[in-house]
């Protein structure tokens, strides 16, 4: 498989204010945008934060001149960035059935990271997607943080995937146990890069799939 060229962050800007500032569709080509970003990176923390900046950065500046109602508007955008943030934790969850499966080519330690990253998801996608509405344009900015806001009370679809994959996952972190939680500083990041490898090539073999989806 080719190399998939990395969105920049300005690219991801430009093409996620264009399709607030159009009107149409925008749930579908923000979460179709996003994927394409998220794939072209490592899935690991840095490369979802910066997705999710440009991403929110762009929503703002299409929120400058939008074509019909603003509050619709972003939260037909949330949501597409939400569904998008959920193809990844499926990614992740392939990701570990895979590892599942071939057990002995996998530490402890890489299981946990893997499962740890998991759990943070939700958590990064909000706190970078606040962040960046803060520094949102002068109309988009209220709009914005009043639709995070509600989303952080709420919780979010990937929030809700993420808890029915742990829960699917608890009794392989049992059986674990501590040996996953010992592992070294270095182990993990080594065991991070990896594991961010692997579920990006699965986030992309996942791509056509989710074009195809039904909203």
């Amino acid at each position: 498989m080719s190399e998939i060229p990395v969105l920049s962050e300005k690219t991801i800007k430009q093409a996620a204010g264009e399709a607030v500032g159009a009107g149409v569709d925008i749930r579908t080509r923000v979460r179709d945008l996003t994927v394409a970003a998220l794939q072209s990176r490592r899935l690991d923390r840095e490369g979802v934060r910066e997705v999710v900046r440009a991403v929110i950065a762009g929503i703002g500046l299409g929120l400058e001149k939008p074509a019909g109602d603003t509050k619709a508007a972003v939260r037909e955008a949330l949501a597409g960035l939400d569904q998008a943030l959920q193809a990844s934790a499926e990614a992740a969850h392939l990701t570990l059935q895979q590892m599942s499966s071939h057990a002995q080519d996998f530490s402890a330690g890489e299981w946990q990271t893997a499962v740890d990253r998991l759990k943070q998801l939700e958590e990064e996608f909000l706190a970078t997607a606040r962040q960046a509405a803060e520094i949102a344009g002068t109309k988009a900015k209220g709009e914005l943080i009043e639709a995070i806001r509600h989303l952080q009370r709420t919780g979010t679809d990937t929030g809700a995937r993420v808890a029915a994959i742990l829960v699917a996952l608890a009794n392989r972190l049992t059986m674990l146990g501590d040996d996953a939680r010992h592992s070294s500083g270095e182990a993990a990041r080594e065991a991070a890069n990896r594991l961010a490898a692997l579920a990006s090539g699965i986030l992309a073999g996942m791509s056509d799939a989710l074009h195809k989806k039904k909203d």
